[in-house]
């Protein structure tokens, strides 16, 4: 995995990334970024996206929103060589957000304090989650889990299957671009594909450092190109995660 620095994506050429079907950034981060670097960053947004970041009391809720928009508009820069006017910025009715008259699609998800973008040029329908494992009352998502995903938590003594099913869940979700007006106990995500509305749907699931994550889209075949970035010189400690490898263990 590639690692940038936000300020340099100007210095990758764009013909070795338009090749992938998908990018993929992250970030992640242990601090608040400097305030010279966060001013000059809340600077690219349009009032109306400066004021979905400011409406969050926790700093970490604050970042999480804002880099999210920020590997929106590196992707953006990488895919086409432009600079993103956030104008075009939008949401739709189920408010999720999108790229007026463009054929780019994207997808954000955070947890924790790491952050990350799908995003295509490829005409596909694509949603990502990710949520940081942690210890969990399961019965009070027991609604939510199809009967085949229930037998595999229940028999499981960690979380690893809860979070597998959960994220597999919201990825699919946001691909089909309904959130969560879908029932998500009659979405069976045991399996790598998904028959919805005449089309298939194909889950894959990756996991790193205590996250688990899942990406769904639709088509069964992709190369995809994840991209670590950074927003300050300085290591992000002990939650830099550029050294480690992704897989997908389902």
């Amino acid at each position: 995995m590639n690692t940038i620095l936000f300020e340099d994506y100007r210095n990758c050429p764009v013909e070795s990334l338009v090749s992938y079907d998908i990018l993929i950034l992250k970030t992640s981060y242990d601090r608040p970024l400097d305030a010279g670097l966060w001013d000059s960053l809340l600077h690219k947004l349009t009032p109306n996206l400066k004021e979905e970041v400011k409406k969050y009391k926790r700093w970490q809720d604050q970042h999480n929103t804002l880099l999210g928009k920020m590997l929106v508009h590196l992707a953006y820069g990488l895919i086409s060589g432009e600079k993103l006017d956030f104008k075009l910025y939008k949401r739709d009715n189920n408010n999720r957000p999108y790229l007026d008259n463009s054929s780019i699609n994207f997808n954000i998800s955070h947890t924790d304090q790491t952050v990350l973008c799908a995003i295509t040029c490829k005409d596909l329908a694509l949603g990502i989650d990710i949520e940081k494992c942690k210890s969990i009352n399961f019965n009070s998502f027991k609604h939510v889990f199809h009967k085949n995903e229930l037998i595999n938590i229940q028999k499981d003594t960690t979380t690893q299957f809860f979070f597998n099913y959960w994220t597999r869940k919201e990825a699919f979700t946001k691909a089909i671009g309904q959130g969560i007006l879908l029932p998500l106990n009659q979405i069976d995500t045991t399996k790598r594909k998904i028959f919805y509305k005449e089309k298939d749907y194909y889950l894959q699931s990756f996991t790193f450092h205590e996250c688990q994550g899942a990406l769904a889209l639709n088509k069964s075949t992709t190369n995809k190109k994840w991209l670590d970035i950074h927003f300050e010189n300085a290591s992000f400690g002990t939650n830099n995660l550029s050294n480690q490898k992704y897989f997908s263990p389902f």
